[in-house]
């Protein structure tokens, strides 16, 4: 993987993508839930401790691993080990009473990610919210304070809002959100969700001109996400960033086994390996 505007990379920024993706292609172990479910995803014990989460990073050779800014000091004695992804804003699962459209809230500082040793931040921008000017406000300052210290960047860039409705998924909205956030505002990487098939995914790859990670998003069977991951590599995915398909395995060990099986279809290309990892 290349970065854009190559004569106007910083050494830091390209060094950073290089310890990110140093096999071209992502992935990224996702811990925002915290903040942005709450405590109904954490189905087994084991999962809603961030030293578990590490661990399971680090065993399974996860590129990067994103959290809030909580999550990111509780984890420091894991920099040099982890990438560390910051995400730098975020929202609870319940409505805010002042605002009828969703809106992400900026929580932590870039600054906060170069303190931290993070090799990126990560920013959520809602597309089509009503409240769409102050998210692109702060995305475009967010963005160019990051390409400043030298972090890549990775935009959520997510169909929501009134407008949207219940089609947050469907592939007419996703598209829309990725080239905007592409051509808008120019970050490194794009996070979109799944937009329920492969082919209508492969649609949101082919029209963004920055690469795309698939969201993982909830929990689906194993041999399901690996196939489904299979074939967005073949299409030209750049990788997923994935938390419950990952994390929410009954233990420690099957999250490393699923983690393990990731990196062999994303990096390795290898289905069939992926699946006898997990037997």
């Amino acid at each position: 993987m290349k970065l854009k505007n190559a004569t106007t990379n910083t050494i830091g920024r390209v060094s950073r993508l290089k310890r990110l993706a140093p096999k071209g292609n992502i992935v990224i172990h996702a811990w925002d839930h915290p903040v942005e479910h709450g405590q109904k995803d954490f189905v087994n014990d084991w999962c809603n401790d961030p030293l578990n989460i590490a661990e399971v990073t680090k065993k399974a050779r996860l590129d990067g691993l994103v959290g809030h800014i909580g999550t990111i000091r509780e984890l420091e004695t894991y920099s040099g080990e982890i990438n560390f992804i910051l995400k730098i804003n975020g929202r609870t699962r319940y409505p805010d009473v002042d605002h009828t459209e969703p809106i992400s809230t900026q929580i932590a500082r870039v600054k906060h990610a170069v303190e931290l040793d993070c090799v990126a931040i990560g920013y959520t921008t809602y597309y089509f919210t009503g409240e769409y000017k102050k998210q692109f406000e702060n995305t475009a300052k967010v963005f160019a304070e990051a390409y400043d210290y030298g972090l890549i960047i990775i935009n959520w860039a997510y169909p929501r809002g009134s407008f949207v409705g219940d089609q947050k998924s469907s592939e007419k909205f996703v598209s829309y959100a990725s080239v905007a956030a592409s051509t808008g505002f120019g970050p490194d990487l794009i996070k979109s969700p799944f937009t329920g098939s492969v082919q209508s995914f492969k649609k949101v790859i082919d029209f963004s001109p920055i690469p795309i990670l698939v969201a993982g998003g909830s929990k689906i069977s194993d041999a399901d996400m690996l196939k489904r991951l299979n074939e967005l590599m073949e299409y030209g995915g750049a990788g997923t960033a994935i938390g419950r398909n990952i994390w929410q395995q009954k233990t420690m060990d099957d999250a490393i086994k699923m983690g393990k099986a990731i990196t062999k279809v994303i990096h390795d290309r290898n289905l069939n390996e992926a699946l006898d990892l997990l037997k």
